[in-house]
């Protein structure tokens, strides 16, 4: 037993090695992208409110997945093919959304104000991945999204 614990010990450290490597290119590569994009503009936020609920709708799809797999997670809790769902998952959310989501959440804020801003949720954003991280930061774009001006 401690043997197969042993193991998925090591391939959860070697799996978290690898998405932090990836979340910091990955990081890179989108600040230098949204440096050249407001370089000498504001945010319009109309825009904003379009590209923000893509990124809302992209997370609930997320998250359905996961909620429809939690099933598994109790039935088949040592079983790989589950362990491959949620892996991927992992990956596609930090290849693809985090970085998104802290960037978008701190342009709205920097439009909305200080007062937007909710302390309990900033360490979700940071938080290893999973369905209530997901659904809380979901929750929390989507109150700034709403809370937006109109064009």
């Amino acid at each position: 037993m401690t043997l197969v614990y042993d193991h998925f010990k090591v391939e959860g450290a070697n799996r978290n090695a690898t998405l932090a490597d990836s979340r910091a290119l990955k990081a890179e590569s989108e600040k230098s992208k949204i440096a050249g994009l407001v370089k000498g503009k504001t945010l319009n936020p109309g825009s904003l409110q379009v590209e923000v609920r893509d990124l809302i709708e992209n997370l609930n799809d997320m998250i359905q997945e996961l909620e429809e797999n939690t099933h598994s997670i109790w039935r088949f809790y040592a079983s790989l093919p589950f362990v491959n769902v949620i892996s991927e998952n992992e990956k596609r959310f930090e290849e693809r959304y985090r970085f998104r989501c802290k960037t978008r959440r701190q342009w709205m804020l920097d439009i909305l104000g200080p007062q937007f801003k909710d302390r309990d949720t900033d360490k979700y954003y940071d938080e290893r991945f999973g369905l209530k991280m997901l659904q809380v930061i979901s929750k929390d774009l989507e109150k700034l999204v709403r809370a937006l001006p109109s064009n």
